[in-house]
């Protein structure tokens, strides 16, 4: 897992829930789940938890993550026959926390491939797009991808943009990146004695 400490995005994606059943009780975590009516939480209790609480629960042999709706046959069998037909715009981590919940879940093989496949797919529709989208409304298309997918539309459409905008001669002129310019070293001023005698 690759996660960063300061990244909004990756809070975000772990927040996401997962459905876990307990395997054993534990004392004082009854609040975790919304029907119970104890202090602590019963064996086989089924609920929903954000995924770095599961994650800890499961590795600590506590519970057993399942996989979540948006990762139910019916999902990956109607992502598997027509990947673009399916909206992840509510599910916006949908590939990261995918991959992470399968390993969680031990669905690793059947959900990676679906998720593999998937973006495989809709990676090709989506740099498709860049170059059949010009100058139309991007809502309704941007609407129906995973976070991913949308920096992945933006990139090359953005890149297509300025290609076209190279192309007409609409660009102002070229310069060197100053990633490449060499390094001029500052000018010597002259010191105080030489500047008396010239």
């Amino acid at each position: 897992m690759n996660s960063d400490y300061f990244s909004i995005e990756d809070f975000l994606e772990h927040e996401e829930k997962v459905p876990v059943d307990f395997v054993t009780s534990i004392h004082g975590l009854g609040y975790l789940d919304p029907g119970s009516a104890t202090a602590d939480i019963a064996e086989d209790a089924h609920v929903e938890l954000p995924f770095w609480l599961a994650r800890v629960l499961c590795e600590k042999t506590f519970a057993k993550a399942q996989l979540p709706l948006v990762f139910s046959q019916k999902n990956l069998g109607n992502l598997k026959a027509e990947p673009m037909s399916v909206s992840l715009g509510s599910s916006p981590f949908f590939y990261d926390i995918g991959q992470q919940i399968a390993l969680l879940a031990n669905d690793d093989t059947r959900l990676s491939l679906a998720l593999l496949h998937s973006f495989d797919v809709r990676m090709q529709a989506v740099i498709d797009q860049c170059f059949n989208l010009r100058n139309a409304d991007l809502t309704d298309f941007s609407r129906k991808l995973a976070n991913v997918e949308k920096r992945m539309f933006l990139a090359g459409y953005n890149s297509i943009t300025e290609f076209e905008r190279w192309k007409n001669h609409q660009t102002g002129r070229l310069t060197t990146s100053t990633a490449i310019q060499p390094r001029r070293s500052p000018r010597k001023r002259p010191r105080d004695s030489e500047a008396n005698f010239g």
